[in-house]
Protein backbone atom coordinates (compact mmCIF):
# COMPACT_ATOMS: atom_id res chain seq x y z
CA UNK A 1 0.00 0.00 0.00
CA UNK A 2 1.51 3.35 -0.65
CA UNK A 3 1.29 6.04 1.58
CA UNK A 4 -0.10 9.44 1.23
CA UNK A 5 2.56 11.68 0.32
CA UNK A 6 3.84 8.51 -2.36
CA UNK A 7 0.27 8.62 -4.15
CA UNK A 8 -0.83 12.09 -4.01
CA UNK A 9 2.49 14.06 -3.46
CA UNK A 10 0.92 16.55 -0.30
CA UNK A 11 2.23 17.76 2.29
CA UNK A 12 1.13 16.55 5.59
CA UNK A 13 -0.62 19.19 8.21
CA UNK A 14 1.20 21.17 9.89
CA UNK A 15 -1.08 20.25 12.66
CA UNK A 16 -0.13 16.62 12.00
CA UNK A 17 3.31 17.47 11.96
CA UNK A 18 2.87 18.84 15.47
CA UNK A 19 1.63 15.71 16.61
CA UNK A 20 4.38 14.18 15.34
CA UNK A 21 7.21 16.11 16.51
CA UNK A 22 5.33 16.24 20.18
CA UNK A 23 4.91 12.37 20.26
CA UNK A 24 8.91 12.15 19.62
CA UNK A 25 9.50 14.91 21.93
CA UNK A 26 8.10 12.83 24.84
CA UNK A 27 9.50 9.74 23.77
CA UNK A 28 12.78 11.76 24.27
CA UNK A 29 11.81 12.71 27.66
CA UNK A 30 10.23 9.65 28.70
CA UNK A 31 13.48 7.53 27.79
CA UNK A 32 15.54 10.28 29.66
CA UNK A 33 13.77 10.12 32.66
CA UNK A 34 13.83 6.52 32.38
CA UNK A 35 17.40 6.46 32.73
CA UNK A 36 17.72 8.15 35.89
CA UNK A 37 19.07 5.47 38.80
CA UNK A 38 16.12 4.25 40.77
CA UNK A 39 13.22 6.60 38.47
CA UNK A 40 12.07 3.57 36.10
CA UNK A 41 12.07 0.78 38.61
CA UNK A 42 8.94 -0.67 37.44
CA UNK A 43 9.62 0.48 33.62
CA UNK A 44 7.41 2.75 33.29
CA UNK A 45 9.13 5.42 31.57
CA UNK A 46 10.03 2.96 29.10
CA UNK A 47 6.55 1.24 28.36
CA UNK A 48 5.60 5.14 28.12
CA UNK A 49 8.90 6.16 25.84
CA UNK A 50 7.75 2.66 23.58
CA UNK A 51 4.04 3.97 23.41
CA UNK A 52 5.29 7.90 22.55
CA UNK A 53 7.48 5.96 19.76
CA UNK A 54 4.48 4.03 18.15
CA UNK A 55 2.36 6.63 18.32
CA UNK A 56 5.13 8.69 16.15
CA UNK A 57 5.34 5.71 14.02
CA UNK A 58 1.64 5.39 13.23
CA UNK A 59 1.92 9.44 11.82
CA UNK A 60 5.31 8.17 9.21
CA UNK A 61 3.66 5.84 8.15
CA UNK A 62 0.89 7.84 6.16
CA UNK A 63 3.71 10.50 5.91
CA UNK A 64 7.46 9.27 5.52
CA UNK A 65 9.13 12.33 5.03
CA UNK A 66 7.45 14.36 8.31
CA UNK A 67 11.17 14.02 10.58
CA UNK A 68 12.32 16.63 7.37
CA UNK A 69 9.08 19.30 8.13
CA UNK A 70 9.17 19.22 11.75
CA UNK A 71 10.97 20.35 14.74
CA UNK A 72 11.18 18.44 17.86
CA UNK A 73 10.54 20.55 20.85
CA UNK A 74 13.15 19.90 23.51
CA UNK A 75 11.12 18.38 26.19
CA UNK A 76 13.32 16.34 27.21
CA UNK A 77 16.05 19.08 27.45
CA UNK A 78 13.29 20.80 29.84
CA UNK A 79 13.19 17.83 32.29
CA UNK A 80 16.93 17.20 32.77
CA UNK A 81 17.15 19.37 35.45
CA UNK A 82 14.28 18.93 36.66
CA UNK A 83 13.51 16.46 39.96
CA UNK A 84 12.09 13.22 38.69
CA UNK A 85 8.85 14.45 40.01
CA UNK A 86 8.72 17.47 38.95
CA UNK A 87 9.95 16.42 35.00
CA UNK A 88 7.12 13.55 35.47
CA UNK A 89 4.28 16.38 35.61
CA UNK A 90 5.69 18.51 32.94
CA UNK A 91 5.80 15.38 30.93
CA UNK A 92 2.39 14.10 31.67
CA UNK A 93 1.38 18.05 30.58
CA UNK A 94 3.27 17.60 27.50
CA UNK A 95 1.22 14.35 26.59
CA UNK A 96 -2.15 15.71 27.42
CA UNK A 97 -1.08 18.94 25.49
CA UNK A 98 -0.05 17.22 22.71
CA UNK A 99 -3.23 15.36 22.44
CA UNK A 100 -5.26 18.71 23.10
CA UNK A 101 -3.85 20.63 20.50
CA UNK A 102 -4.15 19.05 17.58
CA UNK A 103 -6.88 19.93 15.31
CA UNK A 104 -9.23 17.61 14.16
CA UNK A 105 -11.59 19.86 12.01
CA UNK A 106 -9.02 21.35 9.88
CA UNK A 107 -10.02 20.68 6.39
CA UNK A 108 -6.82 19.90 4.95
CA UNK A 109 -6.68 16.25 6.56
CA UNK A 110 -7.85 13.31 4.78
CA UNK A 111 -8.98 10.27 6.62
CA UNK A 112 -5.68 8.44 6.70
CA UNK A 113 -4.42 11.54 8.55
CA UNK A 114 -7.66 11.46 10.79
CA UNK A 115 -7.01 7.75 11.42
CA UNK A 116 -3.14 8.08 11.93
CA UNK A 117 -3.88 10.86 14.49
CA UNK A 118 -6.14 8.37 16.12
CA UNK A 119 -3.87 6.02 16.99
CA UNK A 120 -1.35 8.00 17.74
CA UNK A 121 -3.84 9.52 20.48
CA UNK A 122 -5.03 6.23 21.69
CA UNK A 123 -0.67 5.33 22.16
CA UNK A 124 0.32 8.99 23.58
CA UNK A 125 -2.84 8.01 26.06
CA UNK A 126 -0.98 4.28 27.18
CA UNK A 127 1.71 6.30 27.52
CA UNK A 128 0.06 8.92 29.39
CA UNK A 129 -1.65 6.14 31.83
CA UNK A 130 1.98 3.92 31.85
CA UNK A 131 3.49 6.87 33.94
CA UNK A 132 0.40 8.47 35.82
CA UNK A 133 -1.82 4.92 36.41
CA UNK A 134 1.34 4.17 38.76
CA UNK A 135 1.46 7.58 40.82
CA UNK A 136 1.03 7.49 44.90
Amino acid sequence: MLSDDASTGRQPTASLVALWADAVAVQHAAAAIAARPGADDDLQFTAAAGHCGEAADEIQRCHPNIAQLAEVPAVAAQVEHLATVEATDLLLAAIATAVHDFDVENPGLLPTDLLAAGSAAIWLGLAHHAISGRLP
